[in-house]
C-alpha cells in the first residue's frame, strides 16, 4: 500500500503533557484552507454500537489484533477492512479538497499510532488526495477533549491563518464538560455517524472554507 513512507516523513511530531510519547501533534503552520478530519463516522458510517456499519465484526477484530502486533516503526501501515473508508465518503472528501485546495490535519483517534496514521494517509492517496500535513495534539477530556485539541492546533497557526473546518460525528459545538471549550459553528460541520460524509456535508464545508457561509444551509452550520 502506497503513501505510508511519504506520510511519515511529512509530519512534525510533538507531545502534550497528558499524551503518550508516540502521539503526533501540531505540524507545519498552514496559511491555506484546512480540513480537520475525523475518520470513524465521517469516512465510514457507524452502527449503534459505534462500529463501522458495513464492516464484518470478525474482520475488524482480526485487524485490531494484527495492528497490535505491528512493530513500533513509523513506516508501518496499519490494516483497513472492507466497510472502512467507503468510496462515497472518500469521494466527497476528495471533492472538498479539490474545490477548496485544502490540506488535511488529523483529529481522529486513528492519529494515535504511526501505523494507523499511515493507514489513513494511504487511503487518502488511494482516493486521489495528498497525505495529511499534521495531527492535533492529544488532550484529556478534563482538558476539553476533541474540541480543545482542535483549538490547540488552531492557536499555533499564524494570525491571520487560512480558514479551517472540522468534520466530526461528535457535536463539537457543545462542550465535552460544563464550561469547557467548544468550536464555533463557522468552523464545524457535524456529520451524521449513521450516514458518514454526504454531499450536503461537503457543500457546507466548501461554503465555510470559501467564506460563503450564507450559502451553507442546515442546522449544523448556522451560527450561534
Amino acid at each position: 500500500m502506497e503513501g505510508g513512507s511519504a506520510a511519515a516523513a511529512s509530519r512534525v511530531q510533538s507531545t502534550d503533557l497528558a499524551s503518550e510519547p508516540a502521539s503526533a501533534a501540531v505540524g507545519a503552520i498552514s496559511v491555506v484552507p484546512v480540513v480537520v478530519l475525523d475518520v470513524d463516522g465521517v469516512l465510514h458510517p457507524l452502527n449503534d454500537r459505534g462500529m463501522p456499519l458495513y464492516a464484518c465484526p470478525m474482520q475488524l477484530a482480526k485487524r485490531f489484533h494484527m495492528d497490535e502486533q505491528l512493530p513500533h516503526d513509523d513506516n508501518q501501515i496499519g490494516g483497513v477492512v472492507p466497510g472502512e473508508f467507503i468510496p462515497s465518503c472518500m469521494a466527497e472528501l476528495a471533492r472538498i479538497i479539490r474545490i477548496t485546495g485544502a490540506q488535511i490535519v488529523l483529529s481522529t483517534t486513528w492519529r494515535e499510532t504511526s501505523s494507523q496514521r499511515n493507514a489513513v494517509d494511504a487511503q487518502l492517496v488511494k482516493h486521489g488526495m495528498r497525505p495529511s500535513i499534521a495531527c492535533t495534539p492529544r488532550l484529556s477530556v478534563l482538558r476539553g477533549g476533541r474540541a480543545a485539541e482542535i483549538l490547540a492546533w488552531a492557536h499555533t497557526q499564524r494570525n491571520p491563518a487560512g480558514p479551517w473546518v472540522a468534520l466530526d460525528d461528535i457535536d463539537l459545538t457543545q462542550p465535552a464538560r460544563p464550561g469547557g471549550p467548544a468550536l464555533c459553528a463557522t468552523n464545524f460541520v457535524h456529520v451524521n455517524p449513521a450516514k458518514g460524509l454526504t454531499r450536503s456535508d461537503g457543500d457546507c464545508a466548501i461554503a465555510l472554507l470559501l467564506g460563503s457561509k450564507s450559502s451553507c444551509v442546515g442546522a449544523p452550520c448556522t451560527t450561534t
